[in-house]
C-alpha cells in the first residue's frame, strides 16, 4: 500500500508557515504593542505615548468586542471618549480629565409631569430623540392616572451608557419638568438635591378643587422656593400661544430644559424635526426659542 506522501508533505508545508506567521507576529508585537498589554486604567499615560486618539479608540473596542469584554471600565472609558471626542494628545486638560477616571456615563432622570392632554409624549419623545443621538441608552415609560378626565400624567426618561429600568424613585430625579404648578410640588420628593425644577405656571383645577372639596393651593412657587429648590417658573402657556398656538406649552419647556443641558442647540432642533408633523414644525421652532430664550 502506498504511503500518502503528497498528504504529508502538505502537513510540513502548513506547519512551516504557520511558524514563520508566528514569527512576522511576534515582530510586529515589538513596535506595535497589542492593546491589553495596556488596559489597566491607571496607565493611561502609555497609552497617550503609544497610540494616536484614532487608534486607542478603535483598537480598544475591538479589543473589547472579542477578549475582554469584562473590562467594564476601560470600556466606558472608551464609550465616554468617542461620545466626547476626546482627543489624546492635542489637549492635554482632557487627558487630565481621562486620568482622573472621571469618565463614567452615570445613570441621569428626568421626570415629565402634567395632567392629560398636555403633550408630555411628545416632550419624551423630543428628549429621548436629543439622548440617543448623543450616544446614550434611553429608557422611557408613562404613568397615567385618569389622564382622559385631566388626572395625572408622569413620563420617567432615563438615560446612561446602560439602564436597566425606566423607573424613577424619590429623591433620583435630576430634573422635573412639570407642564401644571400643582403638579411640580406634587413631584418635588422625587427631586435630588442639586437637582433642577423647571415648571410652567399654568394652574389647571383638579377635581376636587372643581367639586369645591378643596382649594388650590396659593403662592406655590415661592413655596417651592423656599424648599431649597432651583426653580426656573416661567409662563409657557403665554409663551405658546404667542408661537401661534396654546398646545405648544410642552415645546416652550424643552426650550427651557435645552439651556441647561450640554447638548448644541442643533441636536434639539434635529429631534424637533423628526418628533413634530411638518405642519406644525416651524410654529414648534418658534415656541422652542422662546423657552430657551426666556
Amino acid at each position: 500500500m502506498k504511503k500518502p506522501y503528497h498528504k504529508i508533505i502538505f502537513s510540513y508545508i502548513r506547519i512551516l508557515f504557520g511558524y514563520i506567521g508566528y514569527f512576522c507576529a511576534s515582530l510586529g508585537k515589538g513596535h506595535r504593542p497589542q492593546f491589553k498589554d495596556y488596559v489597566n486604567l491607571n496607565e493611561l499615560s502609555d497609552i497617550q505615548e503609544k497610540y494616536d486618539d484614532k487608534r486607542v479608540m478603535e483598537r480598544a473596542l475591538d479589543y473589547l468586542k472579542t477578549d475582554y469584554q469584562e473590562n467594564k471600565m476601560m470600556e466606558k472609558l472608551i464609550t465616554e471618549c468617542k461620545r466626547k471626542n476626546y482627543k489624546y494628545k492635542d489637549d492635554s486638560a482632557e487627558m487630565d480629565y481621562l486620568q482622573t477616571g472621571d469618565f463614567n456615563m452615570e445613570t441621569k432622570s428626568i421626570m415629565i409631569v402634567g395632567v392629560g392632554g398636555q403633550g408630555s409624549l411628545l416632550a419624551s419623545r423630543i428628549i429621548g430623540n436629543v439622548l440617543l443621538s448623543q450616544g446614550y441608552d434611553v429608557k422611557v415609560s408613562e404613568v397615567h392616572g385618569m389622564s382622559q378626565r385631566g388626572g395625572s400624567v408622569v413620563t420617567y426618561v432615563k438615560y446612561g451608557e446602560k439602564v436597566y429600568s425606566p423607573i424613577v424613585e424619590k429623591g433620583e430625579a435630576d430634573a422635573v419638568i412639570s407642564f401644571e404648578l400643582l403638579e411640580a410640588a406634587r413631584c418635588l420628593p422625587y427631586l435630588k438635591k442639586g437637582g433642577n425644577l423647571i415648571t410652567s405656571v399654568q394652574k389647571i383645577d383638579p377635581m376636587p378643587v372643581i367639586t369645591g372639596a378643596a382649594e388650590y393651593p396659593s403662592e406655590l412657587v415661592e413655596k417651592l422656593k423656599s424648599a431649597g429648590v432651583d426653580v426656573t417658573a416661567v409662563d409657557a402657556l403665554s409663551l405658546a400661544e404667542q408661537a401661534g398656538t396654546s398646545k405648544a406649552s410642552n415645546v416652550v419647556l424643552m426650550g427651557v430644559l435645552s439651556s441647561k443641558m450640554d447638548f448644541p442647540e442643533e441636536v434639539w432642533q434635529n429631534a424637533l424635526e423628526q418628533c413634530v408633523p411638518s405642519k406644525f414644525l416651524e410654529l414648534n421652532k418658534k415656541a422652542f426659542a422662546l423657552g430657551r430664550n426666556a
